[in-house]
């Protein structure tokens, strides 16, 4: 029983270090490509469109060749008879995607599923955030000014703007984190509420964890501590 903890807080501590180097504050000039700051395959998540099976609310699914675009927050398919790149047009229908090894959960907006430890899973939901700097008189930067990127990137099309001259870009990656579990279908937040809920027998013991966190369970260390807490009577079955 020790032993699947020490486990699960290796693999989730490795994890913490991978999307941590990931969730860093990027400058980005005027006049590059803003999408090459985001990650390691530009806007998307994947290298390329990948084979995938969608599960429906309602009971049916279909397959097709999905990407998840980080900079507009939409999960994107190719059209097998256009090849046109289209978004999923009613997200709020879809249950989950399951590809070879990972999958996209949605609940007003598409989280990835971090780690799936025997009766929990562990979700991210990334989000960009994007200012700029205008340029003033002598070439120099103003005060920042965020712009949503929802409106500024996308045209009707769903087509990409890249970065407009003259105006350096900083970019910002939040990502909440959510908790799911085979007795609860919707996610919870991985926070005091959410920990609370869904484990009732341990009440103190979260509350003393979080006395100790002045941030609260603001990343995923912190919440892998408090699920080691839990994970004795809780999780490990």
């Amino acid at each position: 029983m020790k032993l699947k903890c020490i486990i699960l807080f290796s693999v989730l501590l490795l994890i913490h270090q991978v999307i941590q180097a990931q969730a860093e504050v990027i400058r980005v000039k005027a006049g590059e490509d803003i999408s090459k700051a985001i990650s390691n395959y530009g806007k998307y998540r994947f290298d390329s469109f990948r084979q995938g099976r969608l599960y429906y609310t309602y009971g049916k699914t279909a397959t097709a060749r999905f990407n998840y675009n980080y900079l507009i927050e939409e999960m994107q398919f190719i059209n097998p008879e256009s090849g046109d790149t289209l978004a999923i047009a009613y997200p709020d229908q879809v249950k989950f995607i399951k590809f070879d090894s990972t999958v996209f959960y949605y609940n007003e907006g598409f989280m990835e599923i971090i780690n799936d430890y025997d009766t929990v899973q562990i979700a991210a939901k990334q989000k960009i955030k994007i200012s700029f700097e205008k340029i003033g008189a002598y070439n120099q930067p103003n005060a920042t000014d965020d712009i949503d990127n929802n409106q500024t990137y996308v045209d009707e099309h769903h087509m990409y703007y890249k970065l407009i001259i003259n105006q350096d870009a900083i970019i910002k990656k939040q990502i909440d984190w959510y908790l799911f579990t085979s007795d609860n279908e919707r996610p919870v937040r991985a926070d005091k509420a959410g920990f609370e809920k869904l484990y009732p027998g341990h009440t103190s013991a979260i509350r003393n964890f979080l006395k100790t966190k002045k941030d609260g369970l603001k990343d995923l260390e912190s919440i892998t501590q408090l699920l080691l807490i839990c994970c004795d009577r809780s999780i490990v079955r």
